[in-house]
């Protein structure tokens, strides 16, 4: 036996809600109906090789515990589309060898999303070497793109351009140290940066910023550029891990960064490793996204 589909119901006259849900939101496709029961009303789609069917019914009472379960591919990707769409998401870690969360249609119908999980034994951080960088780039721009393309970062094409261009630039920069987190021959995520110098357009950008401080922050100091994780391998702590590598990979008394002022995995990871916020509320040139400046003395706990 194999399944065919599975079938829920919504209440009567709320197709079009249950569309813009489904089809919107979850990215599902529409299926016609078959002839024979089009005149039910109602609605069918899929995704990948999963179908739902949904039911028109009058008196209507909600799935609230029984629930289809579908495994998707980017769990990570899905819950951004829902948290974007105003849909709350309920993570549950309880299920062994996946990843799940939980959603409600906007009927109140329960509905689990899943993935195998990954057991971090199985990644390695290794370094990423400058003289490499045509070998692993196109992988690191990949992460790049997946990584920061939702909200709240909404990197679209020119930005994910602008990364490649640079990326085989900041590389041949004094002090540059980068570090991949690998799953077999996947890039799972990767960070690097290098030493921070006057000529550079972060460092004279910054420098502005920070005032009276600038001078005991941006001497001798390690600029933290880049550190992103692949959304399949969120949640496995692999954000802390390169961290972690990169810092201790340092000479530099102090490291310095910029960040998106959002409440994001990462400035929650910063705040947890020790960096302090240096400045607040600021714009680089031709952006209108704010920004946090932070700073760590490297042998910081």
């Amino acid at each position: 036996m194999r399944p065919h589909h599975v079938q829920l119901t919504i209440p009567a006259g709320k197709v079009r809600v249950a569309r813009g849900f489904y089809a919107g939101v979850v990215g599902m496709k529409e299926m016609e109906k078959p002839a024979t029961l089009a005149t039910r009303g109602g609605l069918w789609l899929k995704l990948a090789d999963f179908e739902l069917h949904l039911a028109e019914e009058d008196p209507f009472t909600p799935a609230r515990r029984g629930h289809p379960g579908v495994m998707v591919d980017d769990l990570d990707a899905l819950a951004g589309r829902f948290a974007a769409g105003n849909v709350e998401v309920t993570w549950d870690d309880l299920f062994p060898g996946h990843r799940r969360f939980y959603v409600r249609d906007p009927f109140g119908n329960r509905l689990e999303f899943l993935s195998p999980a990954v057991s971090p034994d199985a990644i390695r951080i290794q370094p990423l070497p400058a003289e490499a960088v045509d070998t692993w780039g196109a992988e690191a721009v990949a992460v790049y793109a997946a990584a920061f393309s939702g909200p709240p970062y909404d990197r679209g094409s020119d930005q994910v351009a602008a990364f490649r261009d640079h990326l085989p630039v900041h590389v041949t920069r004094t002090g540059y140290v980068g570090f991949a987190a690998r799953h077999g021959n996947t890039m799972a995520g990767f960070t690097y940066g290098y030493t921070s110098t006057p000529r550079q357009w972060w460092h004279q950008q910054v420098r502005g910023a920070l005032g009276e401080i600038a001078d005991d922050w941006l001497t001798d100091a390690f600029e933290y550029v880049e550190l992103a994780v692949e959304p399949h391998y969120r949640r496995l702590g692999l954000g802390r891990r390169l961290h972690d590598a990169l810092l201790a990979a340092q000479t530099h008394p102090r490291a310095v960064l910029s960040t998106i002022d959002e409440i994001t995995a990462g400035l929650r990871l910063y705040e947890s490793s020790g960096w302090e916020v240096l400045a607040s509320g600021f714009r680089f040139e031709r952006t209108t996204t704010t920004y946090v400046i932070m700073g760590r003395e490297i042998g910081s706990p």
